[in-house]
């Protein structure tokens, strides 16, 4: 596995873990700049753009 691949994994793994606290922020608070919907939505996204990119390093 290469250096490349790995990093890629590392980033998909941490775009997921930011979209996963977006969508708990969203749950909890409406003190943000983000409304409740635009949060959830940019949770969903960095979720789905994480997941690919370990579906990808997983090749």
């Amino acid at each position: 596995m290469s250096i490349k691949k790995i990093a890629i994994g590392v980033l998909g793994a941490i775009l997921i873990g930011l979209g996963a606290y977006l969508l708990y922020l969203a749950g909890i608070s409406i003190k943000l700049e983000l409304t409740i919907y635009q949060g959830d939505s940019a949770g969903k996204l960095l979720v789905l753009i994480g997941l690919f990119l370990l579906d990808y390093a997983s090749r």
